[in-house]
């Protein structure tokens, strides 16, 4: 449909040309080429508006593609624990007691732990589940699996699904860390479906709003050119609506500030296709990504901000600053996927910039 659509909008420039041609050639007035030209320009932009709904209806389908992708699994693996329970209920060789024996003989503090998390109420469930999705890799694992085993239990909680979010969203980061490009891309797409979900539970949650910006942010990878462009204002109205609900989360700065260089280094393509997307295509410049980047920093320092400071002021010309940032991000201890792929940017930078 997307060549159907170029190829006919090239078919009308290229009669507009004709018929200019034509016109000059039989010596016809002015007043009669306006005329035709206003009836192809018409044209040329109906062309344009259908393009642009097409667009929009791809990027529709698969976020639906997505969703229902994601129902599949939960269907398959809901389906596939009844069944192991049932096989279990029959089972003639093994007791309930000499089942549980052998269980707690693999790994009895693990169960031991995931049974007492299991076990709690809502707030104190997601105290546990804050601890370890902020934890080691190994910890982020263990938030993934209680939470996607307590679906049921908190399906209606906003609270949940942006937790579930963050979570998927950490699994992304891991597999991205090993090269598994294929379910780097699951797992951002199940987070942007859990964190939308969190929205539709909770449009007042500043954390639902934060975190589908971050995971809008995730998916711009898998992106053509005009998919990103569109991404990128879902992101940016997200973002501004967790930080009118708390202004005192630094991380949504951040992104503000990762929003704003990436918009001041687009390239001339994309800043065309933004401005037939949009009346009024966004603007920036490093300092203002750098702004919003030293806001973030006097809230709650982390890593990757000081890493993208440095790079604002690598883009600014200023070296000597640049890697004072930089130095400043490479001190800070490393404990989880994200902090693992940041410092190897960091690295990067710093070899680039010394040597």
């Amino acid at each position: 449909m997307d060549i159907v659509m170029r190829s006919t909008e090239g078919v009308v420039k290229w009669q507009r040309r004709t018929i200019l041609y034509a016109f000059g050639l039989l010596g016809f007035g002015a007043a009669a080429a306006a005329g035709i030209m206003h009836i192809l320009n018409k044209i040329e932009n109906n062309f344009q508006i259908q393009s642009k709904i097409i667009k929009n209806l791809q990027i529709e389908v698969h976020d639906l593609k997505t969703e229902v992708a994601l129902l599949k699994n939960s269907i398959t693996s809901y389906s596939s624990h009844h069944e192991k329970k049932k096989s279990s209920d029959d089972d003639e060789y093994l007791t309930a007691d000499e089942e549980e024996e052998v269980e707690e003989k693999l790994d009895p503090t693990h169960r031991e732990n995931e049974e007492s998390i299991q076990a709690l109420d809502e707030p104190e469930f997601f105290l546990q589940i804050d601890k370890l999705l902020d934890g080691t890799t190994e910890q982020q694992h263990e938030a993934c699996k209680l939470l996607n085993d307590n679906t049921d239990k908190f399906q209606y909680s906003s609270d949940f699904w942006w937790r579930i979010a963050k979570a998927s969203h950490s699994e992304g980061t891991i597999a991205e860390s090993t090269g598994n490009k294929e379910s780097k891309r699951e797992h951002f797409d199940n987070a942007y479906i859990q964190a939308k979900r969190s929205v539709e539970l909770n449009d007042t949650s500043a954390c639902a709003h934060k975190w589908l910006a971050i995971t809008c942010g995730a998916r711009t990878d898998f992106l053509g050119i005009n998919e990103k462009i569109q991404n990128g204002y879902k992101f940016k109205e997200h973002v501004d609506r967790a930080i009118s609900l708390d202004p005192m989360d630094s991380t949504c700065y951040y992104l503000l500030g990762r929003f704003c260089l990436e918009v001041s280094m687009l390239s001339w393509i994309e800043r065309r296709v933004a401005s037939t997307l949009f009346s009024a295509p966004p603007t920036s410049t490093p300092k203002e990504a750098l702004e919003y980047f030293k806001t973030c920093e006097n809230l709650k320092p982390f890593m990757d901000n000081r890493y993208h400071m440095g790079k604002c002021y690598n883009v600014l010309g200023n070296k000597i600053e640049a890697l004072h940032w930089l130095d400043l991000a490479a001190e800070m201890p490393v404990t989880t996927a994200t902090d693992k792929v940041c410092l190897e940017q960091v690295i990067e930078l710093q070899n680039k910039l010394r040597y």
